[in-house]
């Protein structure tokens, strides 16, 4: 990183989709930096490549040397000439590539753009976002709306060997709104725009005598001012997730659920996302909030993969898995 050598490495395992990725990750300070990466052997390969091509090339000056009369004298000592000169080229190739300087950074034709767009619990929390519930948006465990890590232990085996599966909860009692602005990116081939984010409820609720769940709902639509004291917006909205959720009474409810909504049909536009959740018939603890939220470019492999993984999770706590 700007020219120094730093440590790396390896992405951790994503234990909801058993699955580690292996990227390499590197610690960025805040600030404009460059940073290269240079693949190579290590010194162990180095040295046993180093060892057979020297073998090889002793081979072939052997092979070479006690040149017989006639055609099959010519044709062992072309082979073993040629043997040892191609072993005596591989040495001196390896040699190169791995003692010549480094040229420095290499410049990429395009940059290349930063995966998070955006993370809807860093809006609530720096102010940028606007929340509505009947306390006001002052967060707070004794608040309809806070931030806070939650940890839930997923009730079905097998997903319950994975152990507890902890996250960033961005906690709306209902009846709350969180709204924020956002700017989708400009359409890239390979690569989309998804709105990422966990269901869950507190799992204390499980066990509760009463309650009937809540209903998730985000809305998309522009970025437009406010046109009422409920702070409802002008221009057309759509429903992008709309769910109810009881994991008091649905066993298959009781983890995290992982939903991915694709964003791209904004693509280059400001919008506004709307979260709200509402209460059903029984008021009940509603402890319901969203799992890390945020507004996400992910190509279309890896949004893929994590799709079928959501699916068989679901199937897994169904029991169908």
């Amino acid at each position: 990183m700007d020219g120094r050598p730093v440590a790396i490495k390896a992405a951790p395992l994503i234990a909801s989709q058993a699955f580690s990725p292996g990227f390499i990750l590197v610690a960025v300070p805040a600030g404009d930096h460059r940073v290269s990466l240079r693949f190579g052997a290590d010194w162990a390969r180095m040295i046993g490549t180093g060892v057979t091509s020297l073998v090889m090339l002793m081979s072939g000056l052997w092979i070479a040397l006690p040149l017989g009369r006639g055609f099959s004298g010519w044709v062992r000592g072309g082979t073993g000439l040629a043997l040892g000169l191609a072993s005596l080229a591989s040495v001196v190739t390896i040699l190169a590539g791995t003692l010549s300087p480094d040229e420095g950074p290499v410049t990429l034709v395009s940059p290349l753009r930063r995966l998070l767009v955006a993370s809807i619990a860093d809006l609530v929390l720096d102010g940028s976002a606007t929340v509505t519930s009947p306390t006001g948006s002052e967060l707070g465990p004794s608040r309809y709306v806070d931030v806070r890590p939650l940890p839930i232990l997923a009730i079905d085996q097998p997903l319950r060997a994975a152990g507890v599966r902890e996250q960033r909860w961005l906690f709306t009692h209902p009846p709350t709104t969180v709204s924020v602005d956002i700017d989708i990116p400009e359409a890239v081939a390979g690569r989309r725009t998804y709105l990422q984010v966990s269901l869950g409820m507190d799992p204390e609720m499980w066990q509760a005598s009463l309650g009937d769940g809540v209903r998730y709902l985000v809305t998309a639509g522009p970025d437009v001012a406010p046109m009422g004291p409920d702070d409802s917006t002008s221009g057309e909205r759509t429903t992008v997730l709309d769910e109810v959720f009881n994991p008091r009474a649905q066993g298959d409810q009781r983890r995290w659920v992982d939903v991915l909504v694709p964003l791209d049909r904004w693509a280059g536009e400001p919008i506004r996302l709307e979260f709200r959740t509402d209460a059903r018939d029984e008021p009940s603890n509603d402890w319901a909030g969203w799992g890390e939220p945020v507004v996400v470019e992910l190509d279309t492999l890896t949004a893929g993969r994590m799709v079928r993984s959501a699916a068989w999770e679901a199937k897994v706590a169904l029991g169908r898995g």
